[in-house]
């Protein structure tokens, strides 16, 4: 009989650890009362966290959205020309520098 009381409570644990996982509360619980309850605490663990779920989600949004934009990185000569613009270069840098990318 204590076996039996124990079983069923930790079927309930293992359901209380599977609510905030991709397996659910209700399917760890059944887990754990037909195999064992460790057997469903280790599918539980196994289980990937919802959270985590959620994050990946919203990254893969993210790039997606940055496809969307046409996102494409600043090359050099558009960060050489943007100081020269800027006046953080001079001239006569600006042309030395051209000139040694165009040696490369």
């Amino acid at each position: 009989m204590v076996v039996f009381i124990a079983w069923i409570i930790l079927s309930f644990v293992a359901a209380s650890m599977g609510a905030s996982r991709k397996i659910g509360g209700f399917a760890a619980f059944l887990v754990s009362l037909f195999f064992s309850p460790l057997v469903g605490i280790l599918v539980v663990l196994a289980s990937t966290k919802n959270s985590t779920i959620e994050f990946q989600k919203k990254m893969l949004e993210a790039q997606q959205q940055k496809q969307d934009f046409g996102f494409r990185p600043v090359s050099d000569l558009q960060i050489l020309e943007d100081k020269y613009k800027a006046g953080l270069i001079t001239r006569e840098e600006y042309q030395n520098i051209l000139k040694n990318l165009g040696s490369k």
